[in-house]
């Protein structure tokens, strides 16, 4: 049985994240150390101030300089560890995006599929409401056309009416109705509105979704790219070091590998798939 030399171990991510956990437990220790070492300055700040006033009615004596010796001793060790602390740190957050990049690429994609997701359903929301809108106006149309008509008709009855006039129960239908209906026009255009104010925002979001996606896509395809070039990286080392031997090249611990034309075109478009389908 031939064993695949490309298959992916997980020993370059695992060494890393290794290394991350390491890193973060110095952070957590130091850190301690830290506190305790700037309580301890503090404690011999105080010492020595009360040794200034004290050295203000007596001359300076061997314990007073052992203090003061004391204190700058303590105001060393906070600040080494400090300075320890901050490469600490430094190193974590190096390594942070790469320990965390295949949980965050997983959740980008999924974050990408469901803003999809709902701009569809915003869409769809904001269509049908549109609808409503159109109806409702063919209806406020059709009401203040009628409500014209009734109510000529009623002042002609005014006109020809000799008692107490009575407003027709028809006109007065009509009038509810069509202050329903603008009311009922007017929360569907103000919801409408807020649709296009959030589709709007839309654009932004997908942007920065997409920026993240490419970033730890590239991210988890150096990891992958690292896994399955462990196994021969012996041979690419004794390739780049001959190459250096015979005068090839300047430096013996790179080697460049051309990508074929048509090889970087397909896994382009494998890529450009991807973010349409994410």
């Amino acid at each position: 049985m031939q064993l695949n030399p490309f298959k992916k171990s997980g020993a370059y991510y695992n060494g890393i994240k290794s290394k991350y956990d390491a890193l973060t437990r110095q952070v957590e220790s130091t850190t301690t150390e830290l506190t305790t070492a700037k309580a301890n300055y503090l404690q011999r700040n105080a010492a020595y101030q009360e040794m200034l006033e004290a050295s203000k009615l007596s001359r300076s004596s061997p314990a007073d300089r052992q203090v003061l010796a004391h204190l700058n001793h303590a105001e060393s060790q906070v600040q080494t560890l400090e300075i320890h602390l901050r490469n600490l740190n430094s190193q974590v957050m190096d390594l942070l995006p790469t320990v965390n990049a295949p949980e965050d690429l997983k959740k980008v994609k999924g974050e990408i599929a469901a803003l999809a997701r709902h701009e569809a359903e915003l869409n769809a929301t904001f269509e049908k409401t549109q609808t409503q809108i159109e109806k409702f106006d063919e209806r406020i149309t059709v009401l203040e056309e009628r409500i014209l008509q009734e109510t000529q008709i009623a002042a002609q009855s005014m006109l020809e009416s000799e008692g107490d006039f009575v407003t027709p129960e028809s006109l007065s239908k009509l009038d509810v109705e069509l202050r329903i209906a603008q009311v009922t026009q007017k929360e569907l255009k103000a919801k409408q509105e807020l649709l296009r104010k959030e589709l709007a925002s839309l654009p932004l979001k997908h942007r920065e979704l997409h920026r993240s996606l490419v970033v730890n896509r590239a991210l988890v395809a150096e990891i992958d790219s690292r896994e399955a070039l462990l196994p021969v990286m012996k041979l690419i080392a004794r390739a780049a070091i001959t190459k250096h031997e015979a005068g090839h090249t300047n430096q013996s611990d790179s080697y460049v590998i051309d990508i074929p034309p048509e090889l970087s075109d397909a896994v382009e478009a494998e890529l450009a798939s991807e973010s349409s389908t994410s």
